[in-house]
């Protein structure tokens, strides 16, 4: 009985399919839908605030820039002195690795370049 019943399933299942062939083929080609890219082909323009005639205000951003100075002494006794000042952390702290190697006492201080300084 129940090879009879593998059977039977057998042949539903090659019926099905069949069937199914058979409807898929006289519905005609399956049709494909256009695609359409997400991002858009054609220029795109931004958007400004200001779309007026009128020229958009001119907003002028402060510029802020800091220096690294290095700081050193020549002695005990002396007061502190300047020895350079420098546009990056980096080569601030070369120079006043140098200067350790050579022993003087150094410092490293940053602070704002207003331009109003003559340096």
């Amino acid at each position: 009985m129940r090879s009879f019943t593998k059977w039977l399933a057998a042949v539903a299942v090659v019926a099905g399919v069949g069937f199914a062939t058979q409807t898929a083929s006289a519905a005609g080609p399956i049709k494909v839908l256009p695609t359409y890219p997400t991002y858009p082909t054609y220029p795109t323009y931004p958007v400004y605030p200001n779309p007026g005639p009128f020229p958009p205000p001119i907003v002028i951003v402060p510029r802020v820039d800091y220096d690294y100075v290095v700081l050193y002494k020549p002695s005990v006794f002396s007061p502190v002195l300047v020895f350079g000042r420098y546009e990056t952390l980096h080569h601030a702290r070369i120079v006043a690795q140098r200067l350790e190697l050579r022993g003087f006492a150094t410092r490293i201080e940053r602070f704002r370049d207003t331009g109003w300084y003559g340096w």
